[in-house]
């Protein structure tokens, strides 16, 4: 049989570049959640490029991975399956002649529990461009991909698919057409970078996507009861719960002491301390929400000096999540603590070690990819060996570093911290002091809430005042027209504009704040026309309509259909 000339064929056009192929093929397999939301991750077992005569050394490199894999007795039937069945229906002929890339395909759904129909053997043919894909065929619908073999193929120009019916009642075959094949097309058509790595590759996905199921079923309602911060909560709790599911794999069963350096609202300690480990968060200010931890929770109140002297004999992680000036010295600290301890780094806003602003080296990269680079160089200059990552959390700063090995033998401990100490005193120490501004333990309030009520009534009626008066028009309620935010602020004097960059970040801030009376857009301001909104039955207003009071034709609106209130 010919291994492609299958019942089903569909083709569509798109550019003619073998290497744009593969890199939307690479995708497809390795980041299949692009498409279908409702898969958490995949595993990919790949063997070396070879030709099909190295089948028995293909089969035994599987059962070798199957075997730390899982232990599942189906999941072994059914590779084994997929894989003498394959073979069996090769020619011969091809066999002799083509190399292929054999890749075993996991695909776990969110809660990571394994699905023996979500198994895939993917064949790539570099001489025929084409990439095939097996799954068992059963009598059940699956929910995450196709049930139906299916191969593409690079031809002329175009994407081309060809598939197989199985007599099953499904829409498999229009999803290949419809869904998988445009993306393809589109993605050979973009600048997308499959040589990107992908999350999580420095643990297993299927025991993180069972770890984050487990742990979101055990924290999420709880600590959603107990949110008071002003921040997003379903943001930061998945968030967390992600980076806690992430470091309990790569701890493995074994209990770690750990210190959360710049801990924020200790939320990763709360988990990480819920799962048995022991630590500490420590924070230059408390948060509200520390008070509503249990006992076990030990967070502390401490400015961290970063020097040579800050260290942490007993932990066996020092944690760096989102820890701003203290980023770059979580490898030195971790180093000079012990021989054994290990870090994991989240870096967020890029500093240098003297507390500055990182400023980028190399202009043909992001500040941020930069940025790992110079921590890297840190830690390859600590004498530790480090990983970089990628996690699957809600932010775009995803990227980690993870340092579990030294470059050196622990007789050369005293030797390297002599050498770590030299490096730092050359790039950081003057004078012997640090040049780093350490935070305030009260946290200055920027958003004008703080600021006198009869300044800011002055502002907002100056500025109203303006806008209304640019409005020619006469027969219908003045509303004004756009206004520059800079033709604004060159009404106000410099005393005031310089009060209110220094309280509230600016008159932007000011205008934003007050949105019931301003409307800005893309740097312009104009008054925001009250409209009848249907409010919720029994409300009570509670804030005076600005209008009604100011303007010069009061509100628009009557007192029954404004959102706030009219009269005293």
């Amino acid at each position: 049989m010919d291994l492609y000339n299958w019942e089903e064929k569909f083709s569509i056009s798109c550019i003619d570049n073998c290497d744009q192929f593969w890199s939307s093929i690479n995708i497809w397999i390795t980041k299949p959640h692009c498409i279908s939301k409702k898969i958490g991750g995949v595993d990919c077992f790949k063997a070396e490029t070879l030709p099909l005569h190295g089948i028995e050394e293909f089969k035994q490199y599987l059962a070798d991975h199957l075997a730390s894999l899982s232990s599942c007795d189906d999941l072994r039937k059914t590779v084994q399956h997929l894989v003498d069945g394959f073979f069996e229906k090769v020619p011969k002929s091809e066999i002799k002649k083509s190399p292929f890339e054999i890749i075993l395909r996991l695909i776990y759904p969110k809660n990571g529990q394994y699905i023996p129909e979500n198994v895939e053997l993917i064949i790539k043919d570099f001489t025929k461009l084409a990439v095939v894909f097996i799954k068992p065929i059963t009598g059940e619908r699956d929910n995450l991909v196709t049930n139906l073999p299916y191969a593409i193929l690079f031809q002329n120009k175009n994407l081309v698919l060809s598939t197989v019916k199985i007599g099953m009642k499904d829409d498999s075959l229009s999803w290949l057409e419809q869904i998988l094949l445009p993306k393809l097309c589109l993605w050979m058509d973009s600048d997308h970078n499959s040589s990107s790595f992908n999350s999580n590759q420095l643990i297993s996905m299927n025991k993180y996507l069972l770890t984050y199921s487990s742990l979101k079923d055990k924290y999420f309602s709880s600590i959603l009861k107990f949110w008071n911060e002003s921040t997003n909560p379903e943001k930061f709790i998945n968030e967390d719960i992600a980076i806690a599911s992430y470091l309990l794999v790569l701890w493995g069963d074994k209990c770690q002491n750990f210190v959360d350096v710049g801990c924020g609202n200790g939320l990763l300690v709360y988990i990480l301390a819920g799962e048995g480990h022991k630590g500490i968060g420590i924070d230059v200010r408390a948060r509200k929400i520390w008070n509503s931890y249990p006992d076990f929770v030990k967070l502390k109140v401490d400015t961290i000096r970063p020097s040579l002297d800050c260290v942490f004999p007993e932990a066996d992680w020092v944690i760096g999540n989102h820890s701003d000036e203290l980023t770059p010295w979580i490898p030195i600290i971790a180093s000079r603590s012990s021989f054994t301890t290990n870090f994991f780094l989240l870096p967020c806003c890029p500093f240098e070690l003297n507390g500055q602003k990182y400023i980028r080296n190399n202009t043909s990269k992001s500040c941020y990819s930069d940025y790992m680079d110079y921590l890297e160089n840190i830690c390859s200059i600590c004498g530790i060996e480090v990983e970089r990552d990628r996690l699957k959390i809600p932010s775009t700063k995803r990227l980690c570093l993870v340092g579990k090995k030294r470059l050196y033998q622990s007789s050369e401990q005293s030797s390297k911290q002599v050498e770590i100490g030299n490096f730092v005193n050359l790039k950081v120490m003057s004078c012997g002091e640090l040049k780093m501004k350490l935070r305030s333990s009260e946290e200055k309030v920027k958003n004008c809430t703080q600021l006198n009520k009869k300044f800011l009534a002055e502002v907002v009626f100056d500025i109203a005042d303006y806008i209304i008066k640019s409005d020619q028009k006469i027969s219908s309620w003045r509303e004004g027209e756009f206004v520059s935010i800079r033709d604004l602020a060159s009404l106000l004097s410099p005393d005031r504009r310089k009060f209110l960059k220094d309280q509230c970040g600016g008159l932007q801030t000011l205008l934003r704040n007050h949105h019931h009376v301003f409307l800005v857009c893309n740097g312009r301001v104009k008054l925001r026309k009250p409209t009848v909104k249907k409010l919720p039955p029994k409300t009570i207003k509670q804030k005076k309509c600005w209008f009604f009071y100011n303007h010069p034709e009061s509100c628009p609106l009557s007192d029954e259909h404004c959102t706030y209130k009219h009269l005293s």
